[in-house]
């Protein structure tokens, strides 16, 4: 507490002391010089002695306002006494944002008292100077504003031009002047910041952005701050109390887009419109201003940079796909497959479907209305193969024929919907749909033996579609027949064969040789070995083949021809080679 008293009863000695220099030059007698010392020393005792009863409200910094008195008050009292006009009141208007700045005035209560004291004290020393005008001065200043009076209009007119030109010749002065001021400032710092006195640079450059900090219109609640990196000045809260009395915003004029139209209006509606059918909305800024609460905010760079922009909204997400299986009376057709809502009309019915869900061949759909109690299901492929395709016509075929849909939750265990299918449509090349079924089974069947993939083309020939029926119903484990009238084999005589003929007569007996056989169509080949079985045959000719097989020598090649067992055209059969390695 003593500290305290003998730091502030230091301070007042020197803003007395301080007054005193300041009409140094003004004061003639040493009695003079005490009627300003005790009015000065008396006016800030007692500020003292408020200042330790004030509330928390009032109270001030006397050791910050040391500070400022030791540095920029004196130069800034002489122009406010003894400056023109304009100077003073830019004096003024100085003295009070530092001195308010020092001492720590953040209310409103002490601002005023700060405020209040400052002016007083100036006022002091300037009632002062003003008492010891000579009379003579007095009187010739009255003689002057009654001879101005008198001025005609004309040499009101010439006297008004002749101020006009010295006020630009004054004006460029104090402005050369400004900038010789400038330049002086800076490379005093720079000579400083070579020196080595850092500190003292950036007690200058503090007390400088403490100085304009202060003259913010919602002082002490913002102040002015400057950001390095952007190298602008901002509004900077000060308190927490701040940020909630006046809460910083933009204010925004604009267009606004949805769906390609133009609104005429920006409200909840819109946002819930967009949010349920999933439609971006695009602002587009015209004019922009920064508040601060109701108040503008003196800088205003953020609101510029907004003008002339675009901003685009997106709507909120659904959430995520979830997992389901779909049963038909309670068979798996669809065993993975990731619902999510898609939109919601206008009457409630939400749309959902698993058009996310990448590598999936079917978009399968739903529209579910709860309060009408209604689901609607869609199916459609996406690039099937041909397994998959025929996994979705037996899932329509069987759905057609009135089987129950059921929709499982897998993270669940609970359906999430069940029901019939309505109208089933389907359009294809084949007169129904059991018949592309049917071919597309022999297709899969040859894909999977094959290890191949094939290419349907969009016209399916005869020839091809009884080349793949061929194939598939050997792959199956089926038989294949057809009819013959002739058979002709040439091979090497050998001792056995020789023998068999020698002993051959009339009678029919069966014939079976094993083959490899080449089934062609769409452009692909596929081989398979096969026993081919002819049933009823006899030798042509057999008096004939028993002497040429008696002339010729074992290895020599004979020709052995079969016909039919009966007047009619023979049958044959073919079965897959199932001993082959």
């Amino acid at each position: 507490m003593n500290a305290d008293f003998m730091k502030e009863s230091k301070t007042i000695d020197y803003v007395v002391s301080l007054g005193l220099e300041a009409v140094k030059d003004k004061v003639k007698t040493e009695w003079e010089a005490k009627q300003v010392r005790d009015r000065l020393k008396n006016f800030i005792s007692r500020q003292q002695k408020i200042n330790w009863n004030c509330t928390r409200e009032e109270e001030l910094d006397f050791g910050g306002l040391a500070q400022y008195i030791q540095t920029d008050l004196l130069d800034d009292v002489q122009v406010r006494l003894f400056g023109n006009r304009k100077e003073r009141g830019m004096a003024r208007k100085s003295i009070i944002s530092k001195a308010t700045c020092y001492a720590q005035a953040h209310t409103s209560l002490s601002r005023q008292r700060a405020i209040w004291m400052t002016e007083t004290a100036i006022d002091i020393l300037h009632k002062f100077y003003k008492s010891k005008i000579h009379r003579e001065l007095k009187f010739i200043a009255a003689q002057i504003e009654d001879a101005v009076g008198e001025i005609t209009t004309g040499q009101t007119k010439e006297i008004v031009q002749t101020l006009q030109a010295s006020e630009e010749r004054v004006i460029e002065e104090l402005n050369n002047v400004a900038i010789n001021i400038g330049s002086m400032s800076i490379e005093k710092n720079m000579q400083l910041m070579r020196q080595g006195n850092i500190g003292q640079v950036e007690d200058t450059v503090s007390n400088f952005f403490d100085a304009i900090g202060s003259t913010h219109i919602l002082f002490p609640n913002y102040r002015y701050e400057y950001k390095c990196e952007k190298g602008q000045l901002y509004s900077k809260p000060l308190t927490k109390e701040a940020m909630e009395k006046y809460p910083p915003r933009i204010s925004c004029t604009g267009t606004i887009q949805m769906n390609g139209e133009y609104l005429q209006k920006f409200d909840v509606n819109t946002i819930n419109y967009a949010n349920r059918h999933q439609l971006p909305i695009t602002l587009n800024v015209i004019t922009a201003k920064k508040l601060l609460g109701n108040i503008d905010d003196p800088i205003q760079h953020e609101a510029e940079k907004l003008i002339g922009e675009s901003f685009i909204i997106q709507p909120k997400p659904f959430p995520p796909a979830f997992p389901c299986s779909i049963s038909l009376d309670g068979n798996v057709m669809f065993d993975y497959i990731l619902f999510r809502t898609e939109e919601i009309l206008d009457d409630g019915t939400i749309i959902i479907s698993n058009r996310e869900q990448e590598n999936c061949p079917f978009r399968i759909g739903m529209s579910v209305n709860v309060e009408l109690g209604k689901t609607t299901y869609s199916v459609d492929t996406v690039e099937p193969t041909n397994e998959e395709l025929l996994q979705y016509l037996r899932f329509l075929t069987r759905a057609a024929q009135g089987e129950t849909i059921s929709i499982k939750v897998l993270s669940l265990g609970e359906e999430l919907a069940t029901g019939k299918l309505g109208n089933v449509e389907y359009r294809s090349g084949f007169d129904k749909i059991e018949t592309e079924m049917d071919f597309l089974e022999k297709i899969v069947t040859i894909e999977h033996y094959y290890n191949d993939t094939i290419s349907i083309p969009e016209e399916i020939m005869l020839d091809d579609f009884q080349a793949i029926s061929y194939l598939y119903s050997l792959i199956n484990g089926e038989e294949c027949t057809g009819s013959w009238s002739k058979l002709d084999f040439s091979m090497a005589l050998t001792e056995e064969l020789k023998q068999r003929i020698s002993e051959s007569d009339d009678t029919k007996f069966a014939l079976s040789y094993v083959g490899s056989i080449n089934v062609s169509f769409y452009g692909k080949s596929y081989e398979l070995s096969v026993i081919r079985t002819f049933d009823s045959v006899v030798y042509q000719d057999i008096e004939r083949l028993k002497k040429k097989a008696g002339i010729l020598d074992v290895g020599d090649t004979i020709k052995l021809v079969f016909l039919p067992g009966s007047k009619e055209n023979g049958t044959w059969r073919d079965r897959i080679n199932t001993d082959e390695n």
